[in-house]
């Protein structure tokens, strides 16, 4: 009896660990297309700061301050085309079903497709930031200042973000509303920020995206308590530890949730 109840737990792991497997490269798989398209954009996106810098003659604070501008909207924009559907496809067709019906916990699953959406997203990360400070280099002779603490902070925003997506996603009932809510909140974040400190004098602390504007902020010497807009307007920047603690709030939430919600919701 005991060496009948110990391979039946060894099979039972094998077949764990080889769901949560196929979990991972399914995920991949999906989000393949999605990443070689945005590692191809950031470079355009890239590009196109660079033609911008020289029509303007930007100095290489102000090319760094805003290439950190354009990671922080690209990681927003390319989290909610990757996380859409990370949980909404086991609900919205009938092959959900064999994905659920496997031999491990859903919150398994669900972190193994997390875990791969990040590792592989991380992709065109690199090569917007890899871009980034070659264009910088080409132009003005040096590296952006803080390049790799900017970095660190984009990878630790790109997985707060994802892991909202993937709370929104168990919520949701299709694919349309965690993207169409990722977006939005990853292109008019600037213009909620104005608001809130120009007509309520409050700054967005409880934000995401005002947590992730770090990853522009800490690229300025010496670090910015805020930045002034066109029109005179002054916009606060969180504080380093601010921003810091903001997206591991963000992240360990969002990802509870996400579990707590995709573990109970039943099929359709």
């Amino acid at each position: 009896m005991r060496g009948n109840s110990t391979l039946m737990g060894k099979v039972t792991g094998t077949s764990s660990y080889n769901a949560i497997k196929a979990a991972f490269l399914n995920q991949f798989m999906l989000n393949k297309p999605v990443i070689t398209s945005f590692s191809v954009l950031v470079v355009v996106v890239t590009l196109l700061l660079v033609w911008l810098s020289t029509s303007v003659s930007f100095t290489s604070a102000v090319y760094a301050t805003s290439f950190g501008l354009l990671a922080w909207a690209m990681i927003g924009i390319v989290s909610a085309n990757v996380c859409a559907d990370i949980a909404t496809r086991d609900f919205e067709k009938p092959s959900g079903l064999i994905v659920l019906s496997q031999p491990v916990e859903r919150w398994r699953i669900l972190i193994a497709r997390l875990s791969a959406a990040v590792l592989f997203t991380m992709v065109p990360l690199t090569v917007l930031y890899a871009s980034g400070v070659i264009a910088g280099f080409a132009l003005y002779g040096s590296l952006m200042p803080n390049v790799f603490a900017s970095y660190g902070f984009s990878v630790l925003y790109m997985a707060s973000f994802m892991a909202l997506i993937a709370m929104i996603s168990t919520l949701a009932d299709s694919r349309a509303v965690p993207l169409s809510a990722g977006i939005t909140l990853a292109v008019v974040a600037i213009f909620v920020f104005v608001a809130l400190e120009y007509f309520f004098g409050v700054q967005p602390w409880f934000f995401l995206p005002y947590g992730g504007m770090v990853i522009s902020s800490i690229m300025s010497v010496p670090y910015p308590s805020s930045f002034t807009l066109t029109n005179g307007f002054t916009l606060s920047t969180p504080a380093i530890w601010e921003a810091a603690a903001i997206m591991i709030g963000y992240l360990a939430i969002s990802l509870t949730a996400a579990v707590f919600f995709y573990s109970r919701k039943d099929v359709l």
